[in-house]
């Protein structure tokens, strides 16, 4: 896939700009609708929203040596964040979905002592992706004729494929720019200032991670709009925030603000299930039946939905900014807090089993 080149201009901007270019494209397969804008942010509490917004998914209990092992940890699991396409397939092998899948590996590399360096990267094999994220390559398949079981590719293989494919790539960049590893990139990163400009830290953190590494750089084009969505790259900027802003000022992003909501297949589904985007019968049913949105190429499906979420979510940040009777804490929201509140609301009863988008063979969600 041929994606449009990054804007020299803030990329939090051109995001948000561009997911805004892409709303009357949308119709009328995809439409926000206002009204249920403020019967969402009416009907939030504002300790519940303050208690989920507030938490970190990537805590672990494990043990660093160092703040930059633990960056590179964190780093680790939002490079490799991606997979959801293979949810069913996750759960019914592993009884876990994408995130939990990736926390897993990253977590068992750390436990192994492994040095996550660039050469590691660009050397690692498909059986070590396998083995450290428990993902199956084979199958056992019985013989049409015979009484014996064969051997075939497990659909999962092509995860364990495209993870491999994201870390070779990862670990070539960084030795190519002369970094020791991702861990390495990223405390120069916040440590040394660019030539951002006018560009607030976390918008600087994003543009370089967004530049370095081609997996990060999410975007598309749809009807002659460039979409910038950039999940992974802001996803970073925020959990770093989350972790560490409080204990270590490089980390204490003063734009964190400014970031969007983390679009991937989980916040479409919850907006839709809450009335805030309606989708068309015909779209509506491709995801029922699970069908994959990448197959239908020239329909963008997932560029557009996912565009569509962070349009919506930036007005509901904006609606609540200005509508009366609103908690202070909901109406205080910022994009990165509205992430983690729907994100988890997508983990709860009646929202876990509602049908979401299924894009195999992306790195972007």
């Amino acid at each position: 896939m041929t994606v449009p080149l990054l804007p020299q201009e803030n990329l939090l901007d051109a995001v948000k700009i561009s997911c805004r270019a892409l709303r009357d494209k949308n119709l009328p397969d995809i439409a926000i609708s206002s009204s249920h804008i403020d019967t969402f942010l009416r009907s939030l509490d504002g300790a519940k929203y303050a208690e989920v917004s507030s938490g970190d998914p990537n805590k672990a209990p494990l043990k660093f040596d160092s703040i930059e092992q633990e960056v590179g940890f964190v780093a680790l699991i939002d490079l490799l964040n991606f997979g959801s396409g293979w949810r069913v397939e996750l759960h019914a092998a592993l009884d876990r979905g994408a995130f939990n899948a990736i926390r897993f590996g990253c977590m068992a590399l750390h436990i192994s002592s492994v040095d996550v360096s660039a050469k590691w990267m660009r050397r690692v094999t498909l059986a070590e992706v396998a083995s450290y994220f428990d993902l199956p390559l084979l199958r056992d398949v019985p013989h049409e004729t015979l009484p014996i079981v064969t051997m075939k590719p497990h659909s999962l293989r092509a995860l364990s494929e495209q993870i491999m494919e994201v870390l070779h790539e990862t670990g070539k960049v960084l030795e190519d720019k002369g970094y020791p590893s991702l861990a390495a990139f990223v405390m120069d990163a916040v440590t040394r200032p660019g030539e951002g400009g006018s560009r607030g830290p976390a918008a600087e953190l994003v543009d370089r991670v967004a530049r370095a590494f081609p997996s990060m750089r999410d975007c598309d084009t749809y009807k002659g709009v460039d979409v910038f969505i950039l999940k992974r790259a802001q996803l970073l900027a925020g959990n770093l925030y989350r972790r560490f802003s409080a204990t270590d000022p490089r980390f204490a992003f003063s734009d964190i603000k400014d970031l969007t909501v983390f679009s991937d297949n989980v916040l479409p589904t919850v907006l839709t299930k809450l009335g805030v985007l309606t989708l068309s019968e015909s779209l509506q049913g491709r995801i029922t039946a699970r069908e994959d949105l990448g197959q239908a190429a020239d329909e963008k499906w997932a560029v557009r939905l996912r565009g569509a979420a962070v349009d919506a979510c930036e007005e509901i940040v904006a609606k609540a900014k200005t509508l009366e009777g609103l908690d202070l804490r909901v109406a205080a929201m910022a994009g990165i807090d509205l992430d983690y509140y729907l994100w988890s609301l997508g983990k709860e009863e009646g929202y876990r089993t509602v049908e979401r988008m299924v894009v195999k063979g992306t790195p972007f969600f």
